[in-house]
Formats: structure tokens, sequence, C-alpha cells
């Protein structure tokens, strides 16, 4: 009984005792991870003392020593793990080393390196775990020295590829990482996003796509049916915005291996989100001649118009041109009938028609492009409502088609002066998607029918609202339509000026371009102290360029930069003439420097993110 009591004591003391070391080490750790080295190494070493197995602390003990300057106390505690655990002395000669270096003792530190890597074993493990404490450290030249090492004693050239390109890609050597990433595709073509993104990262300038280009065509020609090589081909055109050349790559690619045209579908919606219509146009033609059974056929057909339309009314057009396109919706309405796959074209005749076009034509027809077309460019409003009308009675669509739909319409009875029709629209989409941003969408759209209609005090109820809408686009345009009403309602209480002001932009919106600059230089003339002025050349330079009459655009941009600096529309005049001479007056270098104004200067705008990026872009950054 006696032994079995002593027993059950010493159970509980050594129970104890591992209890209280397990806190200490805890404790420690804390004080560590805090930065309270010192404290921290005055535990590790109690530990030490107590003869534990310091492998649960070494690390955190090592550096302990470390950033507290012991170089000699953690000189003693490496030597003395070499000696006691000779399966791991390599990685403990590369903290010897890192003492030494630490001590400005460089050369001390290489030959203990080099040590290490020829005394390396073929463990695939321990080969690793050296590299990683060289590439922690910074040392990614030893890092290196490791790994190639590795590959060799193991007998295996793909070995740590991952930790190579890793090194690789920290020491800038661009033409390294591409061999490497290109020799990884060779040989395992499942890799291709997994180099896409080390690619992105490493290179950063059109000499280094050309670079990667020249590589990858010498290996495509070892290896011409590698898929994965001639879609990283195609990804570096993107890169360089060499739409044609990405488009003749992915058609090729297409034809060889037998494909349904999906990847040039997706070309083309590239090339449409940047504006290269006439590439994206080919990519749909090569979808078009591939056959009614093709599964993109009429996708492509509606995708098409729909590219013709942003090509037309993004730059100067002309009747003619909008009455063929017209047509050519009219014609695939006839062939196809209208349903939730034509819905797009619908749309985009009825906005053609409302604002272009003035007859009486009242057939659904492709249903988004075709509504657009009718209603902004062609001044037949009255057919585009009747098109949503219908296309309203379409089986299938979702509830958001449904609310997109009613956006649209509403905006037709908004030009078409029927304003309670759009006033109710919108409301029914607010209550429909109450606090999501469609719905926040709507009542914006109502706050500004309130505007136009010079309700001006209902307007600025709803835009307060909309300030803290969860989207900022929603709530920077309710905080700028706001901040307008606000100033000018206070300068002038009666709102004249306002009220002409509104009416301008109602008719910009219908695309009455000539009766919105009038209205806009009647202000000036009759309201000469009026505060709309920077709001007045703001709007002026959106009716210049729907006229593409850039040059007075970017006098408007200019106009505003130097006579309206205090003014709240600096950064808008800064990004929006920056991306004027960028994409439309060539003027590239006076872009950077423009985007590059608004970074210094405004860093919390709005347009900074894109401002940003278009500013790398022209220095000439991979993105």
């Amino acid at each position: 009984m006696l032994k079995k009591h002593a027993l059950l004591l010493l159970v509980n003391f050594i129970s104890f005792a591992l209890y209280a070391q397990q806190n200490m080490i805890e404790q420690a750790q804390k004080f560590y991870n805090n930065g309270e080295y010192q404290q921290a190494l005055n535990m590790y070493k109690k530990l030490s003392n107590e003869n534990i197995n310091e492998a649960a602390f070494y690390s955190n003990y090592f550096n302990s020593l470390l950033k507290t300057k012991n170089y000699n106390e953690a000189e003693k505690l490496v030597k003395k793990n070499i000696e006691s655990d000779a399966s791991s002395s390599s990685i403990y000669l590369i903290d010897l080393g890192y003492i030494y270096e630490q001590k400005n003792q460089a050369n001390k530190a290489n030959k203990i390196y080099d040590k290490a890597i020829n005394n390396l074993k073929p463990n695939e493990n321990t080969i690793s775990e050296m590299a990683d404490l060289f590439y922690d450290r910074q040392n990614f030249i030893y890092a290196l020295k490791v790994l190639n090492q590795g590959r060799i004693i193991l007998n295996d050239k793909a070995a740590f590829t991952s930790q190579i390109i890793n090194n690789l890609i920290a020491i800038n050597d661009k033409a390294a990482v591409i061999n490497q990433l290109l020799d990884l595709l060779a040989s395992s073509p499942d890799y291709l996003l997994y180099a896409k993104k080390n690619l992105a990262k490493a290179l950063n300038s059109p000499p280094d796509f050309t670079l990667l280009k020249t590589e990858l065509l010498k290996k495509l020609q070892k290896q011409p049916d590698n898929i994965a090589l001639a879609q990283l081909l195609t990804w570096q055109f993107l890169q360089q915005k060499d739409f044609k050349s990405a488009l003749a790559q992915t058609i090729a690619l297409d034809k060889r291996t037998q494909q349904d045209g999906a990847s040039v579908f997706d070309m083309a919606e590239i090339f449409s989100q940047n504006k290269d219509y006439e590439t994206a146009s080919k990519a749909y033609q090569y979808l078009i001649l591939k056959g009614k059974n093709n599964p993109y056929y009429l996708t492509a057909l509606v995708q098409n118009l729909n590219n013709k339309k942003q090509l037309l009314t993004e730059g100067s057009f002309l009747m003619p041109d909008m009455l063929a396109l017209e047509t050519d919706y009219k014609t695939l309405l006839t062939d196809y009938g209208s349903n939730y796959q034509t819905l797009f074209a619908i749309t985009g005749l009825a906005q053609l028609q409302a604002y272009y076009l003035h007859s009486n034509y009242q057939t659904l027809f492709a249903i988004t492009g075709l509504a657009q077309l009718q209603a902004y460019y062609l001044h037949k409003p009255t057919e585009a409502q009747n098109l949503l009308l219908n296309a309203l009675q379409l089986h299938n669509l979702t509830q958001q088609q449904i609310a997109e739909l009613k956006l649209q319409l509403a905006d037709i009875y908004l030009i078409n002066n029927t304003i309670w029709e759009a006033a109710l629209l919108y409301s029914q989409v607010e209550k429909t998607f109450t606090n999501q941003p469609l719905g926040q969408e709507a009542k914006l759209r109502n706050a500004k029918l309130s505007f136009y209609n010079a309700d001006f005090k209902w307007a600025q109820s709803q835009l307060d609202v909309l300030k803290a809408s969860t989207s900022q686009l929603i709530a920077n345009d309710a905080l700028d339509l706001g901040l307008l009403i606000q100033d000018n309602l206070t300068a002038d209480s009666t709102g004249k000026a306002l009220k002409m002001y509104a009416s301008a932009d109602l008719n910009l919106l219908k695309n009455n371009l000539a009766q919105a600059l009038l209205s806009l230089d009647s202000i000036a003339t009759y309201y000469p102290n009026s505060p709309l002025a920077d709001d007045i050349l703001l709007t002026k330079a959106k009716i210049f360029i729907k006229q593409n009459n850039n040059q007075a655009a970017a006098l408007q941009y200019q106009t505003i930069i130097s006579q309206h600096s205090q003014g709240m529309y600096m950064d808008d005049a800064l990004f929006l003439l920056a991306q004027l001479q960028e994409e439309k007056l060539g003027l590239t270098s006076q872009a950077q420097q423009n985007y590059q104004t608004l970074l210094n200067q405004y860093p919390g705008s709005p347009y900074a993110s894109q401002a940003r990026e278009r500013f790398r872009l022209l220095r000439g950054d991979a993105l």
C-alpha cells in the first residue's frame, strides 16, 4: 500500500512538473511573439538549464539570443546541438553561419554554408528545410545553391521547382524564372495557372514579355502539340494588349483541338471590355461561321450586334449606319424570335429607336442591345418602351433580369417625359431589392428623376440616404449630386440656375446635345455668379466627347484644373483629362503626369485605383 501511494505521488509530481514546463514554454512564446526578447530569453535559459529537450523551443531560443546580440551564447547553443543531433547537423550549421553573418564575418559564414551544402544527404525534407531557412533570412543565393545541389544528389531535375522559382523571383532573375516555368510546362502542362501567376509576379515591362515570347516560341518549335505552352503564348499577347495576335493564336488552337469555340468567345469578351471592337467582331464572326449547330452561334450573333452598337455609339456615327444596325437587329429577331436568349438584343434596339429613329416599330428584337440603340441613338422612345414591355412578358426571366428591364424601361419613360411611370418602376425595383445594390441604383435614379423635375428638396432627402450605400460608386454619385443641390440652393434659394442645369443634364441623357449646350451656355449668360461654373465645364466635356470633339473636351477639363483648383471636381478633371489624353489624343506623357498628380494630391479619390493601374501601364509595369 505504501509503495502504491509513493508511486501515485511520483506520477503526480511528474505531471505537475510537465505542466509547469509547458506553461513556461507558452509564456516564453508570448514574450517572443510580443517582441520582448530578453524576457523570453530568460525563460528559455531556465528551461534549458533544467535539461528539457530544446527541440520544442530551439528556434525561438536561438533567435532570442540573436535579437539580444548574445552571439557567444548562441554559438554555444548551436554547437551543442550539432554534437547531440547528427541527423540535423546541416541545419544547425546554417544557424552557425548565420551567427557569423550577424557579426559581419561574411567569409567565415560562407565557408560554413558551403560546408553544409557539400555535406548534404539525399533527404528531400532536409534539403527543403535548409533552403527555406535561407529564404526566410533573405539569403536567396544560398537557398538556390541548396536547391540546385539537392537536384543533383537526388538525381531529379524537376525537384524543388516551386522553391527555386520563389527564390529566382526574389533576386529578380527574370530569364531564369521564364526558363524554369517553361521547363515545368513542357513536362507538366497542368501547371499552366501556376505558371501564369508566377510570371505575373516576375515580369513587369514590355521587354520582359518579349523575352517570354521568344523563349515560348523556341519551346513550341520543340513541342508544337503542347497545349499549355500555346495557351501561355496567348496569355503573353494579352499582357501586351496585342489582341489581334491573341485572337489569331486562340483561333489556331481552337481549330487544332477541334473545340466548340469557348476560348474564342471568352477572348471576344475581353476585347470588347478593352474597347477593341474590331478584333472582338472578328472573334464573333469566327464563331458565327462555325454554323447554327455551334453552341455559341446565337450568342455570337447577338453579341456581335451589340459590339457594333458600341463601336458606333462611342465614336462619331452616321445615321445610315444606325439604321443598318437596326435592320440587322430586326433580321435577328425575325429569324430567332423573342426569348430570354435574345434579351440583350431587344433592349439594345429599344434604346436605338428611342434616341435616334422616329418610327412605330413594335416587334420584340434582340432585347438589350436593340432597346439601347432605339432609346439612346435613334430617337424611338415609344417603340423602345413597347419592346421592353413585351420583353417583360417573356418566360424564364429571373427577378434580377426583370428588375434590370424595369430600370431600362423607366429610363426610357423618363426621356419620353412619362415621369410618373418612370418613378413607379424605379420604386418597384427599389422595394424588391431593398438595401441591395440594384435597389440602391433604382433609388439613385429616382432621386435623379426628382432632380430633373426640379423637385430638389425631395431629391436631396433621397440622396442623403444613399450617401451610406454599400456601393462606393452609388455613394459617390449621391454625394456629388447632393452637394451640387446644396451649394446652389444656398447661393440661390429660388434655384433658377439649378433648374436650367437640370434641364441641360436631362437633354444630355436624351442625347439632345445641341439643346443641352445651349442651356449650359445660357446659365453663364443669365447667372454669371452661379457656383455651377465647374459643373457646367464638366458636363460640356461629356457633350464634346459624345460629339467626338476631344480637343474641346480636353479644354474643359484643363479649365477646371487651372481655374477651379479648389472645387470638388479637381480629381474628376485630372483623371478624365488623362484618360482622354491616353485613349484619344495620343498624349501618353501628359496622361501619365496627370495620373501621377491625381495620385499624389488626391490619394483618397474614387479614381485613385484606376489612375494607379493606368499610370503603371504607361510606365511599362505588368499588372
